[in-house]
């Protein structure tokens, strides 16, 4: 959603233009998952194990499950690992979102 008071800058260069303008297919997780398949297998259990017990302290489930969404965006493998890690069920997190 475009916001009318924050305006797309311009720049001139010599005999170059540069501008700004919106992405027309944004892909927020994409970066993300390529990132995580990058990782060694211990680095990925590394990093499930530190998500996992980050997010066990969060309090309200329904950001818990909305995370556990994102993270499932980026790659299906994270998204699983972290809800199974975290006892949650696809039927729990539907309930939840």
């Amino acid at each position: 959603m475009d916001n009318a008071k924050f305006k797309y800058s311009t720049s001139a260069f010599k005999d170059v233009k540069a501008v700004q303008a919106k992405i027309s297919k944004p892909n927020d997780f994409a970066q993300a998952g390529d990132l995580y398949r990058s990782f060694s297998q211990k680095d990925k259990d590394n990093l499930i194990k530190n998500l996992s017990g980050a997010l066990m302290g969060v309090k309200n489930p329904v950001i818990v499950a909305k995370m556990i969404s994102h993270f499932y965006q980026a790659d299906r493998e994270y998204g699983m690992r972290l809800a199974k890690e975290l006892n949650l069920s696809r039927e729990d997190l539907e309930k939840l979102l």
